[in-house]
This record gives structure tokens, C-alpha cells and sequence, in this order.
């Protein structure tokens, strides 16, 4: 057998999409878009883009409350060493020193991206609906002093016993006479979570809300009616109104049916008689 060459193999990114934060025309950060698990451990990427020539670059991660680092490490071992530093800037704020130790293999044509490491992070239960953390990014380039935006990322964080929520309406269509009248329709609404134990629990006054398209209907500031008060000009079939609650989201589809105008009236009597109670002054010129 004959020795024909050698193959690199490097590690491939994550099969789910990753949300990107770029850092400057370098460096950007891939992390998972969630929700994430309580005490779940994330991994997050800085990876740099295809022309990029760094050879070496200090990374700060400062970590906000409830976030806690594990660890870090080259995604490829054989083109960069990861290190962490000595000095204590304080137990929020992790420096990395990257440094290439081979030929980059250029970018992978389905990302644009090269991972050079992987942060692992854990992230603590929250008693209450604080929805995500937040992490901070940073990188100098030693020997120029030069840094990049400090840029945030959010780790969104599944709520314990929670699947998802609803949005509940009494009815989906409202028929918009306010065109005519000038008296505003409206239809209740409330969202409920339905937790993995089958609880319901009325979220409505936590939700944040809105309508995919005014001209057709509107939903109020506390989200808990959908409207139309006559300034809509047109109707439509399902149309959406979004609700959120953390990281979950739903839509409730409505039917709203606009009058055509002008109407047309059509009596089955052309016979005009006076309304009982009725006084109209006629001027005298006109009798």
C-alpha cells in the first residue's frame, strides 16, 4: 500500500442554525437561538470570516448574573491554542488568549464562518419570568491595542412546566360596521400557558402583543381585546395578531369582514312616511 497524502478532518458546526452577533469585520459570535433549559450547558462559537488573517487575538466574555462559566477550547486543535488568563479581572469577566498554530483552511461554503472556539457556559434557574441572560464579547488585538464592540448576546431560557401559550378569542371574525357608525367593535381576548402538566394558567396582563397589519384590525395596549374602530381600510381572512410571553409566541388568525362602499339601499316599500316622534322644521319656503 502506497502513501498518497493526508486529509484534515475538522469539527463541523452544529446542525441547528445559530444566531450570529458580528464583532467587527473579523470575528463573529454563533449562539444557540434557544430556549435553552435551566442548568442546561450552551456552547457558543467566535468564529472568523473568510479573509481574515489574524494570527492572534485576546477574547473577554463578561457574564452577567446567573450565567457561569465551564470552559473553553479550539474548535480545531490544530489550527489555534486557547488559554485562559491569569489575571482576575474579577469573576465576571473570562480572558482568552487565541492563537494560531497552523494554516487556516479557508471558510466552509455552507457557513461563510471558521470556528476558531467554543465557549461552554451553564445558566441558573430563574423564580421568575426574567426570560434570557445576557453575555458580553469583546476582542483586543494585542500589540495595536485595537478593540471591537462590546457586543451582547441573549440566552433564552425555557420556563420550567411550560409548553406554550394560547391566545383565546370568543369569536375569530368581527364584521367592521365602524366604517359606518363611528362606534367601535371589539372582541375579549385572553392567553393562557398550558404547562407539561396540563396546567392553564391566564397570562394575558404579561404578554406583549401586536397586529400584523392596523388597516385591518387593531389589538389594545393590555392585549386583551382585538378592534376595529374605523379607520381601517380594508378587511381580510386571517389575519394575524401576535402574542409573546418570554421566548414563547403564538398568533391568533382573524376574519374581518369590511362593508363595500358606498352602500347601496335597497327598501321593499319606495312609500316615505314620517317616523312617529320625529320633528323636523321644514322652512316655510319648502312646504
Amino acid at each position: 500500500m502506497r502513501r498518497i497524502g493526508s486529509v484534515r478532518l475538522h469539527q463541523t458546526s452544529p446542525g441547528q442554525q445559530l444566531d450570529q452577533v458580528r464583532l467587527d469585520s473579523n470575528f463573529v459570535v454563533l449562539v444557540p437561538p434557544g430556549p435553552i433549559r435551566q442548568r442546561a450547558t450552551i456552547t457558543a462559537f467566535v468564529a472568523t470570516s473568510g479573509p481574515s488573517q489574524v494570527d492572534r487575538f485576546t477574547l473577554r466574555v463578561t457574564l452577567k448574573k446567573g450565567v457561569a462559566f465551564l470552559g473553553a477550547r479550539p474548535s480545531a486543535p490544530f489550527l489555534w491554542t486557547v488559554s485562559q488568563d491569569e489575571r482576575t479581572e474579577g469573576q465576571r469577566v473570562i480572558t482568552l488568549q487565541c492563537r494560531r498554530s497552523g494554516p487556516g483552511l479557508g471558510p466552509r461554503p455552507e457557513t461563510g464562518f471558521q470556528n476558531v472556539l467554543q465557549v461552554d457556559l451553564e445558566v441558573a434557574d430563574l423564580p421568575d419570568l426574567a426570560n434570557s441572560r445576557t453575555v458580553s464579547w469583546q476582542v483586543e488585538y494585542p500589540g495595536t491595542g485595537a478593540l471591537t464592540v462590546e457586543a451582547e448576546t441573549k440566552i433564552h431560557l425555557a420556563q420550567r412546566n411550560m409548553g406554550g401559550i394560547v391566545p383565546l378569542a370568543m369569536d375569530t371574525e368581527i364584521l367592521n360596521t365602524a366604517v359606518l357608525t363611528g362606534r367601535t367593535v371589539a372582541m375579549p381576548v385572553k392567553v393562557v400557558t398550558v404547562g407539561s402538566d396540563s396546567a392553564v394558567t391566564d397570562v394575558t396582563e404579561s404578554v406583549m402583543c401586536h397586529s400584523a397589519d392596523e388597516d385591518v384590525i387593531k389589538v389594545s395596549d393590555r392585549c386583551d381585546y382585538v378592534f376595529v374602530n374605523g379607520k381601517e381600510t380594508k378587511g381580510r381572512m386571517r389575519v394575524a395578531v401576535n402574542f409573546t410571553y418570554g421566548h414563547l409566541s403564538a398568533q391568533l388568525d382573524m376574519t374581518v369582514w369590511m362593508p363595500r362602499l358606498p352602500l347601496q339601499v335597497e327598501v321593499s316599500d319606495p312609500e316615505l312616511s314620517q317616523i312617529k316622534g320625529w320633528r323636523v322644521p321644514v322652512p316655510a319656503g319648502n312646504q
